[in-house]
Protein backbone atom coordinates (compact mmCIF):
# COMPACT_ATOMS: atom_id res chain seq x y z
CA UNK A 1 0.00 0.00 0.00
CA UNK A 2 2.79 2.23 0.76
CA UNK A 3 3.83 2.30 -2.83
CA UNK A 4 0.98 3.15 -4.37
CA UNK A 5 0.20 6.17 -1.55
CA UNK A 6 3.98 7.03 -3.26
CA UNK A 7 2.87 6.87 -6.42
CA UNK A 8 0.04 8.86 -6.29
CA UNK A 9 1.26 11.83 -4.05
CA UNK A 10 4.16 11.62 -7.19
CA UNK A 11 1.94 11.82 -9.54
CA UNK A 12 -0.27 14.55 -8.10
CA UNK A 13 3.10 16.92 -7.62
CA UNK A 14 3.83 16.09 -10.99
CA UNK A 15 0.77 16.62 -12.48
CA UNK A 16 0.72 20.37 -10.51
CA UNK A 17 4.31 21.14 -12.09
CA UNK A 18 6.21 20.64 -8.65
CA UNK A 19 9.21 18.72 -8.31
CA UNK A 20 8.87 16.10 -6.12
CA UNK A 21 11.52 15.60 -3.23
CA UNK A 22 14.22 12.44 -4.34
CA UNK A 23 13.10 10.39 -1.86
CA UNK A 24 9.73 10.41 -2.56
CA UNK A 25 9.64 9.35 -5.98
CA UNK A 26 11.91 6.06 -4.93
CA UNK A 27 9.20 3.71 -5.51
CA UNK A 28 8.38 5.42 -8.89
CA UNK A 29 11.76 5.82 -10.57
CA UNK A 30 12.62 3.70 -13.66
CA UNK A 31 16.07 2.71 -12.40
CA UNK A 32 17.10 2.36 -16.27
CA UNK A 33 15.79 5.91 -16.84
CA UNK A 34 17.35 8.10 -14.23
CA UNK A 35 15.44 11.29 -15.50
CA UNK A 36 11.81 9.59 -15.96
CA UNK A 37 9.12 8.22 -13.38
CA UNK A 38 7.14 5.13 -14.57
CA UNK A 39 3.87 3.72 -13.91
CA UNK A 40 2.27 7.06 -12.34
CA UNK A 41 0.22 7.86 -14.88
CA UNK A 42 -3.60 8.50 -14.92
CA UNK A 43 -6.10 5.88 -15.88
CA UNK A 44 -4.25 3.06 -18.27
CA UNK A 45 -1.58 5.74 -19.41
CA UNK A 46 1.09 4.40 -17.32
CA UNK A 47 4.00 5.91 -19.67
CA UNK A 48 7.26 7.06 -18.14
CA UNK A 49 6.84 10.85 -17.59
CA UNK A 50 10.12 13.44 -17.28
CA UNK A 51 11.06 14.29 -13.97
CA UNK A 52 11.03 18.43 -13.26
CA UNK A 53 14.49 19.43 -11.73
CA UNK A 54 14.72 22.50 -9.80
CA UNK A 55 16.63 25.08 -10.18
CA UNK A 56 18.68 27.54 -7.26
CA UNK A 57 20.48 30.70 -7.88
CA UNK A 58 24.40 29.57 -7.22
CA UNK A 59 25.46 32.90 -5.63
CA UNK A 60 29.30 33.65 -5.35
CA UNK A 61 29.91 35.01 -1.38
CA UNK A 62 33.63 36.93 0.13
CA UNK A 63 33.98 36.05 3.21
CA UNK A 64 36.04 37.44 6.47
CA UNK A 65 38.93 34.89 6.02
CA UNK A 66 39.44 36.37 2.98
CA UNK A 67 37.68 33.35 0.97
CA UNK A 68 35.52 33.00 -2.18
CA UNK A 69 33.13 30.29 -2.09
CA UNK A 70 30.18 29.97 -4.56
CA UNK A 71 27.00 28.05 -2.98
CA UNK A 72 23.31 27.72 -3.27
CA UNK A 73 22.52 28.35 -0.01
CA UNK A 74 24.18 31.51 2.00
CA UNK A 75 27.12 29.96 4.01
CA UNK A 76 26.66 32.05 7.69
CA UNK A 77 28.20 34.65 9.46
CA UNK A 78 31.47 36.29 8.08
CA UNK A 79 30.18 35.58 4.26
CA UNK A 80 28.64 38.07 1.88
CA UNK A 81 27.09 37.98 -1.70
CA UNK A 82 28.89 39.21 -3.77
CA UNK A 83 26.54 38.20 -6.93
CA UNK A 84 24.34 35.36 -8.81
CA UNK A 85 26.39 33.09 -10.85
CA UNK A 86 23.39 31.72 -12.48
CA UNK A 87 20.89 29.00 -12.14
CA UNK A 88 22.32 25.67 -11.05
CA UNK A 89 20.03 22.80 -11.07
CA UNK A 90 19.70 21.17 -7.23
CA UNK A 91 19.05 17.77 -8.67
CA UNK A 92 20.30 15.62 -11.69
CA UNK A 93 18.93 16.70 -15.34
CA UNK A 94 19.85 15.27 -18.78
CA UNK A 95 23.65 16.80 -19.87
CA UNK A 96 24.61 17.64 -16.16
CA UNK A 97 27.08 16.57 -13.84
CA UNK A 98 27.56 17.15 -10.36
CA UNK A 99 29.95 19.65 -8.63
CA UNK A 100 31.30 19.69 -5.06
CA UNK A 101 32.21 22.19 -2.03
CA UNK A 102 35.91 20.97 -0.83
CA UNK A 103 37.77 22.91 1.59
CA UNK A 104 41.69 22.84 1.95
CA UNK A 105 42.61 25.03 4.70
CA UNK A 106 40.43 28.11 5.03
CA UNK A 107 39.76 28.16 0.55
CA UNK A 108 36.39 26.50 -0.13
CA UNK A 109 36.79 25.52 -3.64
CA UNK A 110 34.01 23.95 -5.95
CA UNK A 111 35.09 20.94 -7.70
CA UNK A 112 33.64 18.52 -10.62
CA UNK A 113 35.40 15.59 -9.21
CA UNK A 114 33.65 13.98 -5.61
CA UNK A 115 37.30 13.03 -4.30
CA UNK A 116 37.75 16.85 -4.40
CA UNK A 117 41.25 16.35 -6.05
CA UNK A 118 42.65 14.89 -3.07
CA UNK A 119 40.86 17.66 -0.63
CA UNK A 120 37.97 17.18 1.69
CA UNK A 121 34.54 17.11 0.18
CA UNK A 122 32.55 18.77 2.39
CA UNK A 123 29.08 18.48 0.36
CA UNK A 124 27.29 18.79 -3.04
CA UNK A 125 26.61 21.81 -4.51
CA UNK A 126 24.11 21.07 -7.44
CA UNK A 127 24.52 19.72 -11.06
CA UNK A 128 25.78 22.13 -14.17
CA UNK A 129 25.59 21.24 -17.64
CA UNK A 130 28.05 19.60 -19.49
CA UNK A 131 27.95 21.40 -22.28
CA UNK A 132 26.28 24.50 -23.34
CA UNK A 133 21.97 23.63 -23.25
CA UNK A 134 19.19 25.02 -25.41
CA UNK A 135 17.76 27.23 -22.82
CA UNK A 136 19.79 30.94 -22.31
CA UNK A 137 22.93 29.80 -20.05
CA UNK A 138 26.24 30.75 -19.41
CA UNK A 139 29.62 29.67 -18.90
CA UNK A 140 31.62 29.53 -15.29
CA UNK A 141 35.30 28.77 -14.29
CA UNK A 142 37.63 27.47 -11.60
CA UNK A 143 40.15 30.47 -11.08
CA UNK A 144 43.30 30.68 -8.95
CA UNK A 145 44.32 34.02 -7.13
CA UNK A 146 47.72 34.09 -8.48
CA UNK A 147 49.50 35.75 -5.11
CA UNK A 148 47.72 33.89 -2.60
CA UNK A 149 46.23 30.93 -4.18
CA UNK A 150 42.92 31.45 -3.26
CA UNK A 151 40.27 29.65 -5.65
CA UNK A 152 37.18 31.43 -6.53
CA UNK A 153 34.11 30.98 -9.48
CA UNK A 154 33.44 33.26 -11.95
CA UNK A 155 31.85 33.97 -15.33
CA UNK A 156 34.61 35.59 -16.72
CA UNK A 157 36.63 33.35 -18.95
CA UNK A 158 39.82 35.75 -18.02
CA UNK A 159 38.93 35.12 -14.42
CA UNK A 160 38.97 39.18 -13.36
CA UNK A 161 42.88 38.97 -14.32
CA UNK A 162 43.62 36.03 -12.47
CA UNK A 163 44.35 32.56 -13.48
CA UNK A 164 41.77 30.12 -14.90
CA UNK A 165 42.02 26.28 -14.06
CA UNK A 166 39.07 25.06 -16.00
CA UNK A 167 35.29 25.05 -17.24
CA UNK A 168 33.04 24.11 -14.49
CA UNK A 169 30.27 23.50 -16.74
CA UNK A 170 27.00 26.03 -17.95
CA UNK A 171 24.47 27.61 -15.61
CA UNK A 172 20.91 28.85 -16.72
CA UNK A 173 20.38 32.19 -16.71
Amino acid sequence: MTGRVVSVVAATIMAMGVAAPAAAMEDVRDVSRPDTAAGIGSGSDSSPRLLLAETAPLTRYWGSKKDHMSAVFHPGAGYAPEFVLGQIHTTWATGTHPLFQCVTGNDRFTSPQFNCEGKSNIGEIGYAYSAPPAAPNRAFYRCLVRSNGEHFDSVDPNCEGQRREGLLGYLLL
